[in-house]
């Protein structure tokens, strides 16, 4: 419908995807870049109804988000898009195959219990371990094609304006005003905070190069040939417009601190909870790290917060390790007593949600008591 509203110009048709745009992203969208809440006819629900242990949230589904902000984007490119390409490729999407590429989840729960998704009916398409196939196996040939196509959604040209919406480490060539250019962006992001774009031609050419600054991002930098940038910014993309030569580099740096993250009240499940972000990368708890019953945890206002790059730990993640607490057990094995939640100290320790699941089967879960 983007595409067709894009070639015929049909301004309803154009409304319709806006509208239909801003109600997901909004009211529908999981934090971690996934949709579709019911396993019933893998669909949407209703506003606000984001339920973590039964969640759908198919892998097909966040890429065929990511397809739909693309085609949004090539109208007119808005911040909003690029956020949620990324949101879901950091997240909701690779999540769904094994660092190994050999296995794969069709369903990406925000909570999973072992036993629960073993003996509640309600909750037996959310696995706890990647599968090696399916019988309706869309997602992995989904999964395939996104990623081997990764590079068309870096950059765009739009009017003689060139646009970046991903930091992603590449090599681009884009001819505009009648030159070729070529791009190069050299980053270790989403670990590392800074970013190198080195523009490559054979003769001076004048164009306007827009790059998106991350919805998450409170605070960056930009110099161009070392000297700092005001830059004009336009629906989240910063504008340089000038006579560009071979051997100009922007260097970005957008900071990137732990940020705990709340829902919108109308959602429910997550009433009294936070997640845990540090730039685009959504965190969890594992029970490999934390012990079982992870709903017993609760964040607090920890002033330790420690994250760490283990280049040999799930093929290189950056962790984040914190003194929380959790509800210590009774004295009885009563199943009521008088109100009065007791804490004890805790260390919690994350890793990012996407690699989940790649060391044993347990629980997790991304949102935390407060």
């Amino acid at each position: 419908m983007a595409d067709v509203a894009r070639l015929t110009d049909d301004a309803a048709l154009m409304k319709a995807c806006d509208d239909l745009w801003n109600n997901i992203v909004n009211r529908q969208m999981y934090i971690t870049g996934s949709i579709g809440q019911s396993s019933y006819g893998e669909s949407f629900s209703y506003d606000y109804d984001l339920p973590n242990d039964t969640a759908y949230a198919e892998t097909c589904a966040a890429i065929g988000l990511a397809f739909f902000a693309r085609r949004m984007a090539s109208i007119a490119p808005k911040r909003s898009y690029g956020d949620v390409i990324e949101k879901a490729l950091f997240n909701g999407i690779i999540s769904g195959m094994s660092l190994d590429g050999k296995s794969f989840f069709y369903v990406n729960p925000l909570e999973a219990i072992p036993e629960s998704s073993l003996k509640d009916h309600g909750k037996r398409h959310v696995k706890i371990e990647r599968q090696k196939w399916f019988g309706c196996a869309c997602c992995p040939p989904n999964l395939a094609r996104i990623i081997a196509s990764l590079g068309s959604y870096i950059h765009s040209l739009n009017d003689n304006a060139i646009y970046t919406h991903l930091y992603i480490g590449s090599e681009a060539k884009i001819k505009i005003s009648g030159a070729d250019v070529s791009l190069k962006i050299e980053t270790k992001y989403p670990w590392e905070e800074h970013i190198d774009i080195s523009f490559a031609m054979s003769a001076k050419t004048k164009f306007r190069y827009y790059f998106r600054i991350p919805g998450w991002c409170g605070k960056y930098s930009i110099r161009l040939n070392g000297i700092e940038q005001n830059c004009t910014i336009e629906d989240g993309y910063a504008l340089i417009d000038r006579e560009w030569s071979g051997g100009d580099k922007i260097s970005l740096v957008f900071d990137m601190p732990v940020s705990f993250v709340q829902s919108n009240p109308h959602v429910r499940e997550n009433i009294g909870k936070v997640a845990v972000m540090r730039g685009p990368v959504v965190y969890c708890a594992e029970e490999k790290d934390n012990g079982k019953e992870l709903f017993r945890l609760h964040a607090g206002n920890p002033d330790d917060i420690i994250f760490r790059h283990e280049k040999d730990l799930l093929e290189g993640v950056t962790t984040i390790s914190f003194t929380g607490k959790r509800e210590k057990d009774w004295a009885s094995d009563t199943l009521y007593q008088a109100a009065g939640t007791v804490l004890e100290d805790k260390k919690i320790v994350l890793v990012p949600y996407y690699a989940w699941a790649n060391r044993r089967a347990g629980e997790m879960t991304v949102w935390i008591n407060k």
